[in-house]
């Protein structure tokens, strides 16, 4: 019997995915374990592996197709003893149960089934023009937003069908006066998008600011430059070992809320906010209170290294109590970020300023940076957050230490 190659879930939050690309081609063997298809998720482009083996036999969906659902067929695998016509029942199998399922209306619209349309496409779309416009719903939504009219628009999905790509397609080729491109919210967007405004419209928000003078850090990142380490240190990994190591001293702040409790994390991880092309990522740097400088600056890099190239893992990015969100190679004086649900709280690192700064009741020129901690008060209060914070900053201040520590 045909196996049926499934839109997997790659992530806790997918509901959909991009095909990037297929990396078998029609006729190629396929083993357990093989490599056959890269899908852009909400997360990064990951590999899908084979779970069955057998010949690819037929292509469903087509590379660069946007947003097909979770569970949506992608192709077909000959297994041994399959023939023809047991290729061809499957691909009809696929068709009739894609349209009687309510839940996924526009995935059929995905699957292509040239070979099956040939003979009625021009037929049906003549009478289908006739009588009304054959288009999918999401179709018929943006061509509503958009203005667009599809009596005008040659349908390219199952029998002439029109669909979403074909809409914007069309938006695209209609010339304006205005000069503008819309480019689709790619999944990383969405999820960023979604997230971020259940956050902002549940989760209650509060910020402390704390300047902190850094004139010893600076003295002493000039030395590790001037020392020729191959190890390249920036204010950002003193900081996420400040925020470890108070972390560790302060177990009320390592939590996060889970709706009917509130969870303790054991371990401490701090999570690292990474911007990669069209989003931003967490990778998480484990147990970041028993490392070194430097090893938690290598770690940073090769995550960081994996975000850009799209090859981070949903582990790789889950867990923690706290994230750090570094804009110090920008001249920000300070901002606030947002909390990366489901933790409890996220600091935000400015860049580092030199003025006056009083030092042993005299004015002298130093460097500073500020740091903003927006936290969860679900479960976490004002005194116990500022309290953090401070050791935050007297760590960072004294900086020396947390080169021994």
């Amino acid at each position: 019997m045909p196996a049926i190659v499934t839109m997997p879930s790659l992530s806790p939050t997918m509901k959909s995915g991009n095909l990037v690309k297929w990396c078998k081609s029609i006729g190629d063997n396929v083993d357990v374990g093989d490599v056959i298809a890269e899908i852009d998720t909400d997360k990064a482009t990951m590999e899908v592996e084979a779970l069955q083996k057998g010949v690819l036999a037929k292509i469903l969906i087509e590379e660069r197709t946007h947003d097909v659902a979770v569970k949506t067929p992608l192709a077909i695998l000959r297994q041994s003893g399959d023939s023809d016509e047991d290729i061809e029942r499957a691909v009809n199998d696929v068709l009739q149960n894609t349209a009687t399922d309510n839940s996924s209306n526009d995935a059929k619209q995905q699957i292509d089934t040239k070979e099956h349309s040939n003979n009625r496409q021009v037929n049906d779309k003549k009478d289908n023009r006739d009588k009304h416009i054959f288009a999918s719903p999401l179709a018929k939504r943006l061509a509503n937003e958009y203005g667009v009219d599809l009596s005008n628009i040659q349908g390219t999905g199952p029998y002439g069908r029109i669909v979403k790509d074909d809409v914007l397609q069309s938006r695209e080729n209609v010339s304006t006066s205005a000069s503008y491109m819309d480019k689709p919210i790619s999944n990383m967007r969405r999820v960023i998008a979604e997230r971020l405004t259940t956050c902002k419209q549940t989760v209650p928000h509060f910020s402390i600011t704390k300047k902190i003078n850094v004139s010893r850090l600076v003295s002493i990142l000039s030395q590790i430059k001037n020392s020729n380490t191959e190890i390249k240190i920036t204010p950002n990994e003193f900081v996420i070992k400040a925020v470890a190591l108070a972390l560790a001293e302060h177990p009320e702040i390592n939590v996060s809320w889970q709706n009917d409790c509130i969870r303790h994390f054991n371990t401490v991880d701090v999570s690292v906010a990474v911007a990669v092309q069209d989003g931003l990522l967490t990778p998480v740097i484990r147990l970041a209170n028993t490392k070194s400088i430097g090893d938690i600056a290598k770690e940073v890099r090769i995550l960081a290294d994996k975000a850009k190239n799209g090859k981070l893992t949903s582990a790789e990015c889950a867990g923690g109590a706290i994230t750090t969100s570094n804009l110090g190679m920008l001249p920000i004086n300070n901002f606030q970020a947002i909390i990366n649900p489901p933790q409890a709280s996220i600091i935000a690192i400015s860049s580092i300023i030199e003025e006056p700064v009083i030092l042993n009741n005299q004015i002298t020129v130093g460097h500073t940076l500020t740091l903003t901690m927006s936290v969860d008060h679900r479960v976490i209060d004002g005194r116990p957050a500022a309290t953090f914070l401070c050791r935050v900053a007297e760590l960072l201040e004294s900086a020396m230490q947390l080169l021994v520590l």
